[in-house]
């Protein structure tokens, strides 16, 4: 086996994504969303065991005090309903085994 010896300074873990798609580099940890369908039959996913994972936590909020309060609340809502929201992310690999 021959291994390349290539340290990326990517931008953004998508850059990885791609860069491990297009075979430019052995490997690398990127976010299970950012295995879109786009390259998921070019690369080999390995699960990070759940002992040593660390779990992306992502917060949401608004003002209170702002113009378009009602609108911001109107996708809070639907960020956080099970059949609109919910689903959305899981069908783009996020809350994966939640």
């Amino acid at each position: 086996m021959c291994w390349r010896t290539l340290v990326s300074e990517s931008a953004n873990v998508r850059e990885i994504a791609a860069a491990i798609a297009l075979d430019e580099v052995d490997a690398g940890i990127v976010y299970a969303s950012d295995v879109t369908p786009e390259i998921a039959d070019d690369v080999t996913v390995i699960e990070i065991p759940e002992e040593v994972n660390q779990v992306a936590e992502y917060s949401m909020s608004m003002t209170i005090s702002g113009v378009q309060t009602p609108y911001a609340q109107e996708f809070i809502d639907y960020v956080l309903s099970i059949d609109g929201g919910q689903a959305t992310l899981v069908s783009f690999g996020f809350l994966e085994g939640h």
